[in-house]
């Protein structure tokens, strides 16, 4: 199975310093990696980062970046691609991917955070989890969100 994980920032793609949340590029792949640990499925992850940024920082470039990304991406042979995105205008990028991509024949899958990956409150891991989980049960289109 072939996913591609879109990277694009938010809380779900960041750490904190010094008592401030700020993306963190270096813990992007936190994600993938946790995964990992816990699966011992035979997943292959792609990734992709059409841009990197808090979503309340969102602009119609990041929004364009993402579209023309999503565009390539549905050309490609994946079985899923997965968006991690921040929580403040995940709904903004959700709608637009669903207008340009709801019937593409993969599911896309929104994931975001409500606190960075490493604090043991953020709910980003079983989010990616419940994501993968999604595409593996072969649903054939459409744009999702997956919030626990």
């Amino acid at each position: 199975m072939k996913i591609l994980v879109v990277f694009t920032g938010g809380t779900i793609g960041s750490t904190t310093r010094d008592g401030w949340i700020s993306t963190d590029k270096s813990a992007k792949y936190t994600l993938i990696e946790n995964y990992k640990q816990k699966r011992s499925d035979s997943i292959d992850f792609y990734t992709a980062e059409p841009y990197y940024s808090l979503s309340e920082n969102l602009c119609a470039k990041n929004l364009n970046l993402l579209l023309y990304c999503i565009a390539d991406a549905v050309k490609q042979d994946y079985d899923g691609i997965i968006i991690t995105h921040g929580t403040d205008s995940l709904h903004f990028s959700a709608a637009a991917v669903y207008h340009a991509f709801g019937s593409a024949k993969v599911p896309i899958v929104f994931v975001s955070a409500n606190y960075p990956l490493e604090d043991a409150r953020s709910n980003g891991n079983a989010n990616f989890e419940g994501a993968v989980e999604f595409i593996k049960s072969d649903i054939n289109s459409g744009v999702y969100i997956s919030y626990k």
